[in-house]
């Protein structure tokens, strides 16, 4: 039988093991989960355990209870076989407060291990997604977009747990004084990664708790000073404001007023253009829908590309509408002597997705990606194939589902039957392939959990917070801003990589909070 130092140094091991499979998946996590909880029964010493719980109980209980209420909720299950696996998925939400939280605290050797591996462990999976990028290593995904470089969990997971990198590196350059090459080492590969993966829930996330953060230092700031440090902030907002309203503006800005009864009837080859007058989308300033001519189109780009005109580019988009917005940023009809025109490099980014032969970084590549979605919708009222806009659909047949059974809820992992059921009877206009669950984690436990439930589970959830006050720690105070957007832009926890963030994150911060 193993003595208690080995005990200690295979659950050191474990907890190393599980930090590294953070930043890689469901493989490491399985296997170190495991061990860390054989480890913890053949180790015995349960007096010491038992003791440990009693002076952390009320903190201890209420990390429990999260998954306790999970449990409790099967009763209520139409589909155990959905139950329990929603159960299997959550045992991180129990192995890890039970395991972490009744054994000896971190020591400061311990600790520095954890956070370096971390920190490195993170950056390695930057470098990863580089060499998806640059085709090193093929992605589990073909979608065309950013989110294929994440190749171990979820784009907007990933960007969570990045997110969080990026304030710790942060947080340990300039409060802990940590040697400050190897923090901003850190913190410039992480942020290379978080820019990669241009997730606006990791922006809108980080940019909440800066803002959060500056309110906080205020109190902090001599009088003096204060006054200099709002005014800059404020100029800060205003230029981003600033930035966002020209983006806008410019999108929705005609470069040539057209004269609707002034529109060419015909091409240069004789056939008659198609002009949609009433959708007034623009693409660079150009209107979209018009001075097409689409017959003679099909033959020329044929002729010209390996992907037939009525196929899909490398990003899944029907590449007839890539060509039509290419051409158009261009100032260019969509007839074939104007596609004539075109390089071999426009036909090649056209076949890549790409529908402006602007360049645009990464950020404002996505922003108007996003202000175009809603402008395709505000003419078509198709919300198909547009990811922000689903997103709403989704939440309005959620709500929808959860008022049919407000109370007790559906049970743990009920809302899948429950929504697909309601899809069906709500008719909804969303695709088959497109109908989706919540992509909101209080939207998901509200239809699991009912009402009752809910506030049950967010009572448990934040309880250990308020009664350590450890949302004082501004990086504990960072990490809740970035779960709580997440939740409300993913469903979080009903994977087990984003339990796992989760989970582990918050218990070493609840239970070893007077170590950290």
């Amino acid at each position: 039988m193993l003595g208690q130092q080995w005990h200690r140094r295979i659950y050191i091991l474990f907890l190393l093991l599980f930090t590294i499979g953070l930043s890689f998946g469901k493989i490491l996590l399985s296997i170190s989960l495991i061990g860390m909880l054989v480890n913890y029964v053949t180790e015995g010493n349960f007096k010491s355990k038992r003791s440990l719980f009693l002076a952390n109980q009320y903190i201890l209980v209420g990390l429990l209870s999260i998954f306790l209420i999970e449990f409790i909720w099967l009763i209520f299950t139409n589909n155990l076989s959905n139950g329990l696996n929603s159960l299997r998925i959550k045992l991180p939400l129990l192995i890890l407060p039970l395991v972490i939280g009744t054994s000896d605290p971190l020591k400061a050797k311990e600790w520095k291990s954890v956070l370096t591996v971390f920190l490195c462990s993170l950056c390695a999976s930057v470098l990863v997604l580089f060499l998806v990028k640059y085709d090193l290593i093929n992605p589990k995904k073909n979608t065309g977009s950013n989110r294929d470089l994440s190749i171990f969990m979820s784009h907007i997971r990933y960007a969570v747990l990045l997110s969080f990198g990026f304030f710790l590196s942060g947080y340990l350059l300039f409060v802990q004084k940590l040697n400050k090459v190897i923090a901003l080492v850190f913190v410039v590969i992480i942020a290379a990664g978080l820019y990669q993966l241009n997730s606006f829930t990791s922006y809108i996330a980080i940019t909440i708790a800066i803002l959060f953060l500056f309110l906080r230092s205020l109190k902090g700031v001599f009088v003096r000073h204060r006054l200099a440090v709002i005014a800059s902030f404020f100029l800060s907002l205003a230029v981003i404001a600033s930035y966002f309203i020209s983006v806008y503006q410019e999108m929705n800005t005609p470069k040539v007023e057209i004269v609707n009864t002034e529109l060419p009837k015909y091409s240069p080859n004789g056939e008659k253009y198609l002009h949609d007058t009433i959708n007034n989308t623009l693409e660079n300033g150009f209107y979209l829908w018009r001075n097409i001519a689409e017959i003679e189109l099909v033959t020329a780009w044929n002729k010209a590309s390996n992907i037939p005109f009525y196929a899909f580019d490398k990003r899944g988009q029907e590449i007839k509408y890539t060509i039509y917005r290419y051409m158009t940023s261009m100032g260019l009809r969509k007839d074939a002597n104007s596609l004539s025109q075109l390089r071999r490099g426009d036909f090649i980014r056209i076949e890549n997705g790409e529908t402006t032969y602007l360049k645009y970084n990464l950020f404002e590549k996505r922003l108007r990606s996003l202000i175009f979605e809603f402008q395709q919708y505000k003419q078509s009222k198709n919300p198909n194939n547009q990811t922000l806009i689903q997103r709403f659909f989704y939440w309005k047949i959620a709500l929808k589902t959860f008022s049919k059974h407000w109370f007790f809820g559906y049970g743990t992992g009920g809302y899948k039957e429950a929504m697909s059921k309601e899809y069906k009877m709500a008719s909804s206009i969303l695709q088959i392939e497109n109908q989706k669950f919540p992509h909101n984690q209080f939207l998901t436990q509200l239809i699991n959990l009912g009402l009752f439930g809910f506030i049950l589970w967010l009572t448990v959830l934040v309880s250990p917070l308020l009664y350590t006050k450890i949302y004082r720690n501004p990086l504990c105070f960072v990490f809740g801003i970035l779960m709580v957007v997440s939740m409300l832009s993913d469903d979080m926890l009903e994977r087990q990589s984003g339990v796992s963030i989760f989970s582990f994150i918050y218990t070493l911060f609840i239970t070893q909070r007077k170590e950290n």
